[in-house]
């Protein structure tokens, strides 16, 4: 399976994001385990919200997971 063309553009930490955002955890769990701020979260799932072309929190995961995260 190729990857989704968005998984390719992804910075490494975006990927880190992305994948404490797959297993469930908050921002603040998130910045806690990258040592960063919970609003540095949030800006990066913001960032990957819009280079996945999804709205909704859900709509990321679910890709996330699809795509192995």
């Amino acid at each position: 399976m190729d990857t989704p063309e968005w998984l390719s553009r992804l910075s490494p930490r975006e990927r880190d994001v992305l994948a404490g955002v797959a297993s469930g955890q908050s921002n603040k769990e998130i910045a806690r385990d990258l040592e960063i701020s919970a609003r540095t979260v949030e800006v990066y799932r913001a960032s990957l919200m819009t280079k996945a072309g999804v709205r909704t929190l859900s709509d990321l995961m679910r890709l996330a997971l699809a795509a192995g995260y």
